[in-house]
């Protein structure tokens, strides 16, 4: 039969957390570190465990613990690489290489926030045309060659329009993008 986390740790009984963690920690880092590196691992197991602690109450039997974390885990990593790709598409644009020294650091966190809602609202005011040609090449990283034939364009005529979106992005960020 299985401990009762649960109620415990609903009602703030001392060391009902702490024990809920040690008990199923290591199998979820495992399962966890076989989809990222050990440090990412231990990043994820953190936010697994305390969005587990913030939503225990939804827990009907203490049998689903398991498969909860397990779920839990699971879309913490999709979050994980949701962000790292993200982070990869802003770095990938030509005109944001420079920031890419800064966006790790912890106090640049407030202007990271103040550049992603930047380059949202500028990614808004651009043509839907050049909305979509960008959204293609670097969010689905879908070639020029492939998005020539969803377009329905030339090779050459879908390098331009790339070519085009990006210019008019990037005008369009430099005179805007960023409220400060």
């Amino acid at each position: 039969m299985s401990e009762d986390f649960v109620q415990p740790i609903i009602s703030g009984r001392k060391g009902s957390t702490e024990a809920f963690y040690k008990k199923y920690a290591s199998r979820i880092f495992r399962y966890i570190n076989r989809r990222a590196s050990v440090e990412d691992a231990k990043e994820i197991l953190n936010d697994t465990f305390l969005d587990a602690i913030d939503n225990i109450y939804s827990l009907k039997n203490n049998r689903a613990v398991e498969p909860f974390l397990y779920k839990i885990a699971r879309s913490r990593i999709a979050d994980f690489y949701r962000k790292k790709k993200l982070k990869l598409l802003l770095l990938k644009l030509p005109f944001l290489e420079a920031f890419s020294r800064e966006i790790d650091r912890p106090d640049f966190l407030y202007e990271k926030n103040i550049l992603r809602s930047g380059i949202e609202r500028t990614f808004h005011r651009i043509s839907k045309r050049y909305r979509t040609i960008l959204e293609l090449r670097y969010e689905q990283d879908i070639s020029v060659k492939e998005i020539s034939k969803i377009l329905h364009l030339t090779f050459k005529a879908t390098e331009s329009l790339l070519f085009r979106a990006r210019k008019n992005f990037k005008s369009n960020y430099e005179n805007g993008g960023i409220v400060g």
